[in-house]
């Protein structure tokens, strides 16, 4: 698992990553995400709509 600290794209987010301390910017296309962990990250986006979140867990 490598452990991501940088500004990213939803597009740029690999499954086993652990995100800390990450920037998400806005994608356009619909958001699905799975088997990674955030930490304390941000999300310029805030409508999730029809994006699919699965084995994410919030630390």
């Amino acid at each position: 698992m490598a452990i991501i600290n940088k500004k990213l794209a939803f597009e740029d987010i690999e499954p086993g990553n652990q995100y800390t301390d990450c920037t998400f910017t806005t994608s356009m296309q619909a958001v699905r995400v799975s088997d990674v962990t955030f930490h304390q990250c941000q999300f310029e986006q805030d409508n999730f709509g029809g994006s699919e979140w699965l084995d994410c867990p919030l630390c």
